[in-house]
């Protein structure tokens, strides 16, 4: 989310030394109103030789205690297994796809809708996971606070479309309105003084 003046001055600063650390997103650009160009995360890949290095650092969760200090942070992402830098020059690209603010269920929807993006190459998109999926799949053990009760896909989201914005606002409040009423409804029934049976 860079526009061009912000991508040359990177260029300038970096030219000499070419040691630079950017975090972006390929499938994400927001501040377009405001002159960010997508294509600058190509040109930063081509001018910095960044590439994607086998083997891929697998999502793992750091461990429980890594965000006690800061030394214990440092040596937690110290044992983070990368690859190594390439002989030959240029720098390495981490995907980080451990993601903590949405359910599985939400991000495998936004993958299933980011997918004709990478048909030429599906092997580029991301694998979205949350800590809960990767450690079920690794067999890791979290705190229990961060185990959550997560509904499928199909429960979390909905693709609809719409005429315009108007039609939109009137969704979002009627669906907000409907929600708000069948949960007070389920609330109300769920004490047994309140139901006949």
């Amino acid at each position: 989310d860079t526009n061009s003046v912000q991508y040359q001055l990177l260029s300038l600063l970096a030219r000499d030394h070419k040691n630079v650390f950017v975090v972006g997103d390929a499938d994400q650009a927001i501040y377009g109103w405001r002159g960010a160009d997508i294509r600058n995360q190509a040109r930063l890949d081509s001018e910095f030789a960044i590439r994607t290095l086998p083997p891929a650092v697998p999502a793992v969760p750091l461990p429980h205690g890594a965000y006690e200090s800061v030394q214990a942070l440092q040596t937690a992402v110290q044992a983070i297994p990368l690859p190594p830098l390439p002989r030959s020059g240029g720098g390495r690209q981490l995907n980080l796809e451990l993601n903590y603010r949405s359910r599985q269920g939400i991000l495998d929807m936004a993958m299933r809708l980011l997918s004709p993006a990478y048909a030429a190459d599906p092997s580029a998109q991301l694998r979205l996971v949350t800590p809960e999926a990767t450690a079920e799949d690794a067999l890791l053990e979290l705190p229990d606070e961060q185990w959550v009760d997560a509904p499928s896909a199909a429960e979390c989201v909905q693709l609809v479309q719409l005429e315009d914005g108007e039609h939109e606002a009137e969704y979002v409040v009627d669906e907000i309105l409907r929600i708000r009423d069948a949960a007070l409804a389920a609330h109300c029934s769920h004490t047994r003084a309140h139901t006949r049976a």
